[in-house]
């Protein structure tokens, strides 16, 4: 939040936890299928490749990104 224009911010927000919400929902459907068919252990390992794919990609979008505290005061 903080590299985010404060008029911005609630949209900001709004998106997250939308987002968020959607893959709560989504999740215990997508495990039991990955489960029956590809066996116990693929809902672990597909898990784990999106939330290091998520990382990565924001890593990637937002590491030249000051928050605007850090841009003043350097």
């Amino acid at each position: 939040m903080a590299v985010v224009a404060p008029a911005e911010q609630i949209a900001m927000a709004s998106a997250t936890t939308v987002t968020r919400s959607a893959g709560l929902a989504a999740g215990p459907s997508v495990g039991t299928a990955l489960w029956t068919t590809l066996g116990p252990s693929a809902p672990f390992l597909v898990g784990g490749i999106v939330k290091i794919a998520y990382d990565l990609t924001l890593w990637c979008m937002f590491r030249r990104v000051k928050p605007p505290e850090e841009a003043m005061g350097g």
